[in-house]
């Protein structure tokens, strides 16, 4: 896992893989805050499973974190204190 998915893990969950909240009315769920209404594919038990959250996050095609997670932005903007 590179250091900056573990600080946006951070940030979303606090490292809590059965953290769940609200984002616009979608459930945002484990330690990546994996939402149905942008990933409606990735399960409940995939979403709340530290293995199969990574591995979902490490699949992205796309390395442009900012589009995907608001901790990123944060923390690029220091806006989230870094560890």
């Amino acid at each position: 896992l590179s250091p900056e998915l573990l600080e946006i893990a951070r940030c979303e969950s606090g490292l809590n893989p059965k953290a769940y909240s609200w984002d616009g009315g979608a459930q945002a769920r484990g330690l990546f805050q994996i939402t149905r209404k942008y990933w409606p594919n990735i399960t409940d038990e995939c979403a709340f499973d530290p293995n199969c959250s990574v591995d979902f996050a490490l699949s992205i095609e796309t390395k442009d974190y900012d589009r995907i997670w608001t901790c990123s932005r944060l923390i690029k903007a220091g806006a989230y204190p870094r560890y």
